[in-house]
C-alpha cells in the first residue's frame, strides 16, 4: 500500500460537490478549488499537455542516459533527475495533481533498491520517465472512455451511458475505493452524505469522479457536434451544441447554419472530393520534380493546373454545402479530367463506427498522437505506380470516416 502522504483525497459534500486534497512536505494539505464531478472531467480531457509533451519526448529521446554506451555514468541519472523535477513543475499551474502523482513517482523512482546491476541507473531513469507519462496516459484513457460513453450519447439516459461504458471498458467501473465518513473534531459523523476517498494515482482518480458523476442525473456531459469539445448543459433538454465562441459567433449559432446544408450521402461525396485533391497534389508533386524528359510520360499536372482546378473544387464545395448543386453535379464538377466511374455515392451506415472509433473501443490506451506516423504510401491508380507522401493527419481523417465535428468537417474552407 502506497504511504499516506502520497496519496489523494477527494472529499463530497451532500450537493455533490467535491474537493481534492494533497498532502504537502510539510505535512500539512492543499486543498483545491471545489468543483464538481463532470467539470472536473471535462477539464481533465481538455487540459493541453503539448508543451510537456515536447520536453519529455525529447529527454526520452535525446537524453544521454538512454543513448547506446558500455558505460553509464551516474551523473547522466543525476542530470535526468535535476530535468524531470523542473519538467514536473512545470504542471503546478496547469494541472496541480499531476503535478503532486508525477513528483511522486518521480521520487519512488529514486529510491529503486541497490541489487548491484550495472542496469539499475538505466532502470531508475527508466521509471522516471514512466512517472513523467502518467498524466499523459491517465489523459489519452479518459479522452477514450469519454468517446465511448458521451459521444453520441446526448439523448440516453445516464444508465444507458453508463451501461455503454461498462460493456466496451469494464475495467473502468466496479472499482472499490477506500472511503470512510468524514467526521468533526469529536469523531461525530458531518452528514449521511460526506465522506472521503483516498486513491493512489491519476487514473484512479479520475475513475473515482467518473463514479461519482454517474451517482447523479441532473448533471450530464454532452458532446459539442460543431467544435466537439465536451460541456455540460443548463437544461435537461437535449443540447447539440455549447456556448464557445469562435470568430465572435458561439457554437449554437454556427452549428445550426451549418449543419442544415449537410445530407445524409455528402460524407461520402466530399471523401470522394478529398481523394481527388490528394490524388492532383500527388501528381503536382511528381511532375514538378521530374526531369523534362521524364515528365512527358507523367500525367501533367503543373502549379498553374493544381490551382485552378483547387478553385473550381473549393467553390462546387462550397455552392454543393448550401445545397445549390445536388451530390451528382457537384462530383462531375469536380472531376475535371473524367476518372470517376460513377456520381453516385451510397449514404453511409448511420450505425456503423469507423475504424478510428473501433480502434477506440478495442483499446483504452489508442492515443492517435502515436498511432498514425506519417509515410510514404504507393499509388496504384496512374499509368505508372508512384509513391506521394500521407501525413499523420490524413491517416486519421480517412479511419475516422467523417466521424468528426461539424466544424472540421464543412467549417473550414
Amino acid at each position: 500500500m502506497p504511504e499516506l502522504r502520497t496519496m489523494i483525497c477527494l472529499e463530497t459534500d451532500g450537493s455533490g460537490g467535491i474537493e481534492v486534497v494533497l498532502p504537502d512536505e510539510g505535512g500539512g494539505e492543499v486543498r483545491l478549488p471545489r468543483t464538481t464531478p463532470e467539470w472536473e472531467l471535462i477539464l481533465a480531457v481538455e487540459t493541453d499537455y503539448s508543451a510537456y509533451c515536447k520536453e519529455l519526448r525529447r529527454l526520452r529521446e535525446s537524453h544521454p542516459l538512454f543513448e547506446e554506451l558500455s558505460d553509464i555514468r551516474e551523473t547522466c541519472l543525476q542530470d535526468l533527475t535535476t530535468q524531470a523535477r523542473a519538467l514536473a513543475e512545470t504542471l503546478r499551474e496547469i494541472d496541480p495533481v499531476a503535478c503532486f502523482t508525477v513528483a511522486a513517482g518521480l521520487d519512488a523512482a529514486r529510491r529503486i533498491r541497490d541489487d548491484g546491476s550495472a542496469s539499475l541507473l538505466l532502470r531508475s531513469g527508466q521509471r522516471q520517465l514512466l512517472a513523467l507519462e502518467e498524466p499523459v496516459r491517465a489523459q489519452v484513457r479518459l479522452r477514450n472512455i469519454f468517446a465511448v460513453t458521451f459521444d453520441g450519447m446526448e439523448r440516453a439516459t445516464q444508465r444507458e451511458r453508463y451501461e455503454k461504458l461498462r460493456s466496451v471498458y469494464p475495467d473502468a467501473v466496479g472499482r472499490h475505493y477506500r472511503m470512510r465518513w468524514t467526521e468533526e473534531a469529536d469523531g461525530a459523523p458531518l452528514s449521511d452524505t460526506c465522506s472521503e476517498y483516498v486513491v493512489s494515482s491519476l487514473y484512479e482518480l479520475r475513475l473515482l469522479e467518473l463514479a461519482l458523476y454517474f451517482r447523479q442525473e441532473k448533471r450530464r456531459i454532452a458532446r459539442c457536434e460543431y467544435c466537439w469539445s465536451y460541456f455540460v448543459p443548463k437544461t435537461s433538454h437535449a443540447t447539440a451544441y455549447c456556448d464557445r465562441a469562435f470568430g465572435g459567433k458561439t457554437c449554437k449559432q454556427l452549428g445550426p447554419n451549418l449543419k442544415r446544408f449537410v445530407g445524409p450521402e455528402q460524407d461520402e461525396a466530399l471523401h470522394v472530393c478529398e481523394q481527388l485533391r490528394r490524388r492532383m497534389a500527388a501528381r503536382l508533386e511528381r511532375y514538378e520534380g521530374a526531369l523534362a524528359d521524364e515528365q512527358a510520360r507523367l500525367f501533367k499536372m503543373d502549379t498553374f493546373q493544381y490551382r485552378d482546378w483547387s478553385e473550381l473544387a473549393r467553390d462546387a464545395r462550397a455552392a454543393y454545402l448550401r445545397r445549390e448543386l445536388t451530390t451528382e453535379e457537384f462530383l462531375r464538377r469536380i472531376d475535371v479530367y473524367h476518372e470517376l466511374e460513377s456520381y453516385d455515392v451510397a449514404a453511409p451506415d448511420a450505425q456503423g463506427k469507423s475504424v478510428f472509433q473501433e480502434r477506440i473501443e478495442r483499446d483504452v490506451d489508442f492515443d492517435p498522437a502515436t498511432a498514425y506516423q506519417t509515410m510514404q504510401v504507393l499509388e496504384l491508380g496512374e499509368p505508372e505506380p508512384a509513391w506521394r507522401i500521407e501525413t499523420a493527419e490524413e491517416q486519421a481523417r480517412r479511419e475516422r470516416r467523417g466521424h468528426e465535428s461539424l466544424r472540421e468537417k464543412y467549417g473550414k474552407e
